[in-house]
């Protein structure tokens, strides 16, 4: 089954993780769509869904004076956090 996230314009998924203690799949990229923030300028993305592919939280990232246009990889830290 598909998963549609965010809006109609490009998405890119940059980021791709596991969290086996939690059962969290968890994606981050870029994105210009104006469902994540008030401008249709590139801004990073982070979501979280579970193993049935519900979502469970989103976090978008838009600062005026500095925007974080992309999320370029995810890892864990070296105490799996």
């Amino acid at each position: 089954m598909p998963l549609y996230f965010g809006g109609k314009k490009k998405e890119n998924i940059n980021c791709f993780n596991y969290d086996a203690p939690s059962g969290v799949i968890i994606f981050g990229g870029n994105t210009t769509s104006e469902n994540f923030g008030p401008a249709a300028n590139d801004h990073g993305f982070l979501f979280g869904i579970d193993l049935d592919g519900n979502i469970l939280w989103a976090r978008f990232y838009y600062n005026l004076s500095y925007a974080m246009s992309d999320i370029t990889g995810c890892t864990k830290s070296t105490d799996g956090s």
